[in-house]
């Protein structure tokens, strides 16, 4: 069960995501951070919640690492076969 102040916390962080998704779609992940100041939790929690997505293949904090909104989509979170 979430606390009060997690709670508050990912709210916070979806808006600060989406602010920063409304000037555009596709973002360096260590852009976004920075421009949105965003902690690697925050980047974790739009992944989960729909807001971003991302080739989960590859390292999503590199130097090259893109994200891009997801508007709601969870299909990145799909387990890939081994």
């Amino acid at each position: 069960m979430e606390s009060a102040t997690q709670q508050q916390h990912a709210a916070e962080a979806g808006l600060k995501i989406s602010r920063a998704l409304l000037h555009q779609e596709r973002w360096l992940t260590r852009d976004l951070k920075q421009l949105a100041g965003l902690s690697n939790a925050d980047i974790f929690f739009g992944l989960a919640y729909g807001l971003l997505r991302a080739d989960l293949t590859q390292p999503l904090f590199s130097n090259t690492a893109y994200v891009d909104a997801a508007h709601g989509s969870l299909e990145h979170m799909k387990f890939m076969e081994l």
